[in-house]
């Protein structure tokens, strides 16, 4: 995975994590004409970054990305020799449909606190996710802060909580509900090696008092404030995806 000196680096391995090459020629495009650290380039990435991200989070297809990098945007950008930011994200703002759309405020935010994002082989995409969080969270040191390698993504409500963590009304709605917060951003962290991931599954006591004695990451601040008696449910993992969405918005803003 590529490294984190640069906002450019820290671009690449976005994209790596989110299994997304189809935008490289693009990238390469706009290189040709911009240095890798001026403001037209970091824009036009930034740009990128969030039409791709908000498109994960939403769930939409990247089944057409071949089409709208290649087919559309560099070809269309080609033909009219342009090269800067803004008509790259004035073409961005024009897609339509689920399949192309760079989702607004609105769609991105009720995604984001309700949509299972961890399946299948998602784990890497979601890390890509948490770890800019971390990033943003840290504030604008971040450059000089690498985060360290071996994250791994954990479930703070377990995959399999039917052993310590009871539904308090055990119903069909109620275990749809929570099946489907297990896997959404507020329900899931970063965590070191140092992590005993033998405690994945035991009650919120344990597992608070593992992840906040064993992880230096910002991510992970939010459960001190948790007590030994306090209880993880269906509300307190919407209240914390609420408290990221903040730094979300940040991190990958549509331009108004």
């Amino acid at each position: 995975v590529p490294g984190q000196a640069s906002r450019f680096d820290l671009f690449c391995r976005r994209l790596k994590l989110l299994d997304v090459s189809t935008a490289t020629p693009l990238v390469l495009y706009l290189l040709e004409h911009h240095k890798p650290d001026s403001d037209e380039f970091l824009q036009a990435i930034a740009d990128l970054e969030s039409y791709l991200v908000r498109r994960f989070i939403c769930g939409y297809t990247t089944k057409s990305y071949n089409r709208t990098f290649l087919n559309r945007l560099l070809a269309e950008m080609v033909r009219e020799q342009k090269t800067d930011a803004a008509t790259l994200r004035d073409k961005l703002l024009s897609l339509q449909g689920d399949s192309q759309c760079w989702p607004d405020d609105e769609i991105f935010a009720r995604n984001w606190s309700h949509r299972g994002l961890y399946q299948g082989r998602n784990t890497s995409k979601v890390r890509a996710v948490l770890e800019a969080l971390e990033l943003s969270m840290r504030g604008s040191k971040q450059e000089s802060l690498v985060l360290p390698d071996g994250l791994t993504v954990e479930h703070v409500l377990p995959q399999k909580w039917q052993t310590n963590w009871p539904l308090s009304v055990d119903t069909p709605e109620n275990q749809e509900k929570r099946n489907r917060l297990l896997h959404s951003i507020g329900n899931l962290t970063l965590v070191t090696q140092a992590f005993n991931s033998s405690l994945s599954n035991e009650s919120f006591a344990v597992k608070r008092q593992e992840i906040v004695t064993t992880s230096l990451l910002m991510l992970n601040t939010h459960f001190q404030r948790y007590g030994d008696n306090d209880t993880w449910d269906e509300a307190e993992i919407v209240a914390r995806s609420a408290s990221l969405f903040a730094f979300a918005l940040k991190i990958w803003p549509i331009p108004k």
